[in-house]
């Protein structure tokens, strides 16, 4: 096997400790569910593709394409009971990328910049004063309660400045232990995953169902940073109250009705499985489930299996000017008889009335599909012209739904 993650290195007696010192500060304060909250930081390469598929035995070396490095840091926050989850925080290289407005207030998401989109304690402040604060102030109004709140941290010097502490007023900050976060930090115990794994089925969907004309290589290329924000935003929506109070199992056992493994995260695993098969297979390529899930989590690995760890770059110029499309979406990524299109029968070829029936009923749904999505499209560019951000966000959430659905029905057919 090979040893990864954190866990064997993780203080126990500490976490231990901690956990009884946290259940202290609940008890004597009088801490709520909703009044106890966690922030937590991970990259995403946004525009990663599996790295590793099974080879013949006459092949030396599998063909490869350049991997792209580009990365982004995301931190979602929210409270035990998943009744406050404050936008995600989304760190990029670029302080006004050219795909986002300039006023980044409009954004779905907190976005800053940084030289290698990592977390520091400027960064960190802002958010602290400018969005945490706020969020809880806004959440306590809405239900009639005094503003207070504890925020649980790792220690990271990025979150705090030597020994001084964050706080306003009852809103308070609490740091963990050092060497305990893969023991028992909420958001790194399955949630951060699963918004990568809804990211990256997100991703898989768009390469696999839009511009069908385009190799994978150009859909790649022409994804930009608004388009993973969209992406991000709709994923971290997406997870239910329940993985969020089943996160904090390993930190605050006392509460009753913990539930970490939900029936959406098992339906996502099969979808996101059988996404990443069709995927391999449109590329010529064969992974196995140990390689999906590595990739999934974001177990990224050079070609003498060195992990890369969070601290690459984006392309440099001369990265840039290499990149070069070597391959080409196969022909035949739609070869199976039922999802051939009538026009590529030959006129000599006797279809049975049943396959022909299949056959026209998917090409029907096939063009409601592309119809649906060009009128979505029309409408985000329509919005985007009226500036208003609010309406392109959800309609990009629609748009994604549309795709999903037409990923089912092909799978269904």
């Amino acid at each position: 096997m090979t040893v990864s993650g954190e866990k064997a290195s993780g203080d126990v007696e500490a976490f231990a400790s901690f956990k009884e010192n946290l259940m202290q500060i609940i008890l004597t304060n009088g801490y709520e569910k909703h009044e106890i909250y966690n922030a937590d930081e991970s990259g995403l390469f946004f525009k990663m593709l599996p790295s590793r598929t099974l080879t013949l035995h006459d092949e030396d070396i599998a063909e490869g394409r350049k991997v792209i490095k580009s990365r982004v840091t995301f931190m979602p926050c929210c409270n035990v009971d998943g009744t406050n989850k404050l936008p995600l925080m989304l760190l990029g290289t670029a302080e006004n990328p050219r795909s986002l407005p300039k006023d980044k207030s409009l954004l779905p998401v907190y976005y800053r910049s940084s030289k290698k989109a990592w977390m520091n304690r400027e960064l960190f402040r802002r958010w602290f004063f400018d969005q945490f604060v706020p969020s809880v102030e806004a959440f306590a109004r809405k239900n009639n309660r005094a503003p207070r709140a504890l925020l649980l941290l790792d220690n990271c010097s990025a979150h705090h400045d030597g020994g001084d502490t964050l706080e306003y007023g009852e809103i308070k900050v609490a740091y963990l232990p050092p060497n305990v976060t893969s023991l028992g930090q909420p958001m790194d115990q399955g949630v951060l995953n699963a918004v990568k794994k809804r990211y990256k089925k997100k991703l898989m969907l768009h390469l696999l169902l839009t511009d069908e004309d385009m190799t994978f290589e150009e859909k790649l290329k022409n994804i930009s940073l608004r388009e993973v924000i969209n992406w991000l935003h709709q994923s971290w929506e997406e997870i239910s109250s329940k993985t969020i109070e089943g996160s904090w199992k390993q930190l605050i056992d006392e509460y009753p009705h913990f539930n970490l493994d939900s029936d959406e995260d098992y339906s996502l695993d099969a979808d996101v499985l059988a996404l990443a098969k069709s995927f391999a297979e449109a590329l010529d390529e064969h992974q196995s489930s140990e390689d999906v899930n590595q990739w999934l989590n974001d177990s990224v690995y050079d070609t003498n299996g060195g992990k890369i760890t969070g601290d690459c770059d984006l392309y440099t110029d001369q990265e840039i000017v290499d990149y070069v499309i070597t391959r080409h979406l196969s022909d035949q990524r739609c070869s199976n008889e039922s999802l051939t299109s009538l026009s590529d029968i030959g006129q000599n070829e006797i279809i049975p009335n049943e396959n022909a029936i299949k056959i026209e009923r998917f090409n029907e749904g096939h063009e409601k599909h592309e119809r649906a999505i060009e009128c979505v499209d029309y409408l985000i560019d329509f919005m985007g012209e009226k500036e208003d951000i609010l309406e392109v966000t959800r309609l990009n959430a629609v748009k994604s739904r549309l795709i999903e659905l037409e990923w089912k029905r092909r799978r269904e057919s």
